[in-house]
């Protein structure tokens, strides 16, 4: 082939202009076969200077030169992949010379038809005649027939896409088997009919295969992998579709086993996982070990009998299950189990020792059975992140999120209209130490406790999550239960709106005797319940040797620090707090416009022990501020409030019932706070508010002068 410059030149000298050398400069020799002499090598070519040869002095040319045919194939440079070869052209057919003669994108491709003048009417015999490095253009139309690759590294691609390719299985067995290849590409088919034991649709044990834009349906498995089973494998599968496969054990649409590689931008819908003789997993797909990714994918109203109905992920140890999850949409997914002693859990997903990456998807509108109605996550150490989760819902426990024995990240996400039949709406967590913050809680609703999130046996750091609208028997926003394991703080929370039909609209705790839990920081705003609009401090009892009666009871310590309560109502008793069979420090807090019909600021009972240090009371309308309880329904004995550097301001009723008004003694006061805005919850001291450095003198704000009084005094003051 002549090189394109040469090419050129040789024009150029044809039409008798000046010579020119390799650099394109003009020699200034004149050719003898020239007609038009030059006294100047530049002078006729642009004399305006701008680099054309119109004449004016713009810089674009007003001569538009047209496509040539250079190499003679009746194809223009404009559409000829390459002009300067007359065996490459749009349609040429692609003979075995190493070249992409018909410039489709692939090389030396056979081309299988069902009709005549194709280079074979079936693919298995293209596939037996091609070698490693071939392509085969498959032609629109059905194949009833089984594929076996072997080792060939082949292209097999459908010339129309998928819709028009299909590839029927012509006897029992996977539609496709891929061998120990370094590298298949299959792509624009449609596999569908195929049954195995494993990968009723493809099989590639071993193999690194690569799928675009394929279609695997209607295939089954008696074992694993409906649609496509990989083992320790290399797989590769982008902008294709799994639809209506089955699988007898797991993975109804694809199983994937100690595999590396990616599930991108494709679709799992209608597949299932499950019989009623076994337990069953991963109704859209499962991964088990190994480093496989999915990304940008949906999984689609596919179900499980046990877990997993949209995908399942699982490992053998901690962190073992390390691949990442992102940007996909769960929809629409359940478990419900129909094998005995089953215990299906995770509607949308369940992962086991999962220690990747959970991040940017949507989880919508998935069922469990059991617990998990979004999620189920069984000891986590990996992140889950900047997750949407919205109405799924679960029979048992945890309608959007559950995790248990954790130790994750659980940073960002919105949780939002899921509910739960039992405990936690939004998530449940329990025997945990994970991170759980700046997640978002709106609207989740459980029969009983913990309408946004509950703790059970928990010991993670909480703080920064918002608790908006959520409904509970009790603890409408957050629940904690048996904490055993060792201090928990919950801080720079915020509780808005949610409601407890019991106790707690905002937050309740009954723990163990052996540890606190620590509540600071944070605020509550516009809670309701029965008892402790705002929060609830109650007794845990437990059912020891499971006869269906509650016969061991254990007292609940607390801590309540530098938090702001804002119009909190209670129906009955405590629009700030109930305590029930409870010892509760309440230091450095500020609660404003409270309302609660038997008592507006505190309520306690059942020997409770509450005590009230460098606080705000002010505008509690309702009952008395102050409530403790002579006389026990039970044989415990009566409650105690000891009270000190308190501001009791306008109270509605009397100050206290139970005990003497603690009014003007022990450094309490009666006066305005003066706040700076309480109805954009800014509750800081004014210059010159009687509240400044009138707190407990053993307490020092973080300035290192006296504790002032209320939420931003003493040493957690400054937040």
């Amino acid at each position: 082939m002549v090189p394109a410059l040469l090419v050129s030149l040789a024009l150029l000298s044809q039409t008798g202009c000046d010579r020119i050398d390799i650099t394109g400069k003009d020699t200034g020799v004149l050719d003898t076969s020239e007609t038009d002499v030059d006294t100047d090598a530049d002078a006729d070519s642009d004399a305006d200077g701008d680099s054309d040869a119109d004449g004016d002095s713009d810089t674009d040319s007003d001569t538009d030169t047209p496509p040539v045919d250079e190499d003679g194939d009746g194809y223009t440079s404009d559409v000829d992949p390459d002009d300067h070869d007359d065996t490459v052209y749009p349609g040429a057919p692609d003979i075995d010379d190493g070249k992409d003669n018909d410039g489709d994108g692939e090389i030396d491709e056979t081309v299988v038809c069902t009709g005549a003048g194709a280079d074979h009417r079936k693919i298995q015999e293209a596939i037996d005649a091609a070698s490693s490095g071939d392509a085969i253009e498959v032609c629109p139309g059905t194949y009833v027939e089984n594929l076996s690759l072997g080792e060939k590294a082949l292209t097999v691609y459908g010339a129309e896409g998928a819709d028009e390719t299909i590839v029927q299985a012509a006897v029992e067995g996977s539609v496709v088997t891929v061998g120990r290849t370094t590298g298949t590409t299959l792509r624009g088919l449609t596999f569908t009919g195929g049954s195995a034991t494993n990968g009723g649709g493809i099989n590639d044990e071993r193999g690194t295969l690569t799928l675009e834009s394929v279609v695997l349906s209607g295939n089954s498995a008696s074992a694993n992998g409906g649609g496509l089973y990989a083992s320790s494998a290399r797989l590769f599968v982008s902008d294709s579709t799994f639809s209506g496969n089955y699988a007898a054990a797991s993975g109804g649409g694809f199983y994937v086993s100690k595999t590396t590689g990616e599930l991108a931008t494709s679709t799992l819908e209608y597949n299932a996982a499950g019989t009623t003789e076994l337990t069953s997993w991963g109704g859209g797909g499962t991964i088990y070990a190994g480093d496989f990714d999915v990304t940008g994918c949906s999984f689609l109203q596919n179900n499980a009998s046990d877990g997993g109905g949209g995908l399942y992920g699982y490992a053998d140890y901690t962190g073992g299950l390390a691949n990442t999850i992102s940007d996909n949409l769960f929809a629409d997914n359940w478990v419900a189990s129909v094998v005995e002693g089953a215990e299906p859990y995770g509607g949308g997903i369940n992962l086991l020792y999962f220690g990747g990456t959970f991040s940017g998807n949507t989880v919508l509108g998935n069922r469990s059975a059991n617990d998990g109605g979004g999620i189920y996550c069984a000891y986590p150490t990996g992140d889950i992140t900047e997750n949407t989760f919205l109405e799924n819902i679960a029979d048992d426990d945890a309608g959007g999120l559950r995790i248990y024995v954790g130790e994750a990240t659980i940073e960002g996400n919105t949780l939002e209209g899921n509910i739960a039949n039992d405990d936690g709406g939004g998530m449940k967590s329990s025997h945990d130490r994970n991170t759980i913050r700046y997640n978002t809680f709106v609207e989740n609703v459980t029969g009983d406790a913990g309408g946004g999130q509950e703790f059970d046996n928990e010991t993670s750091v909480v703080e920064y999550n918002t608790y908006i609208g959520n409904q509970a028997g009790r603890g409408g926003g957050l629940h904690a239960w048996r904490n055993e394991g060792g201090i928990e703080t919950l801080s720079n929370n915020y509780f808005e709106g949610n409601n407890a039909t019991d106790c707690g609209g905002g937050l309740e705790f009954d723990s163990t005797p052996y540890y606190n839990i620590i509540v600071k920081n944070s605020t509550f705003y516009g809670n309701t319940a029965t008892d402790g609009g705002a929060l609830c401090v109650e007794m845990w009892t437990w059912d020891q040797d499971d006869d269906g009666v509650d016969d061991t009871t254990y007292y609940t310590y607390g801590k309540v620090e530098n938090n702001i309560f804002y119009m909190n109502n209670a129906v009955d008793d405590g629009g700030v707090m109930y305590v029930k069979y409870g010892d509760v420090d309440f230091t450095n807090n500020t609660s404003d416009d409270n309302y609660g019909v038997a008592s507006a600021g505190v309520a306690a009972k059942e020997d409770s022990v509450v005590t009230i240090d460098s606080s705000i009371f002010s505008r509690n309308a309702g009952g008395v501020v102050f409530w403790a309880e002579e006389v026990s329904e039970t044989s415990a004995g009566p409650s105690t409030f000891a009270i000190s550097y308190t501001d009791i301001w306008q109270s509605d009723s009397d100050v206290a019932s139970g005990f003497d008004d603690p009014s003007g003694l022990n450094g309490n006061i009666d006066s305005e706070p003066d706040f700076t805005k309480p109805s954009d919850l800014d509750f800081h001291l004014e210059t010159g508010s009687p509240c400044i450095n009138t707190g407990n003198p053993s307490l020092k704000d973080t300035d290192g002068s006296r504790a002032d009084m209320g939420a931003y005094g003493g040493r957690g003051g400054d937040w």
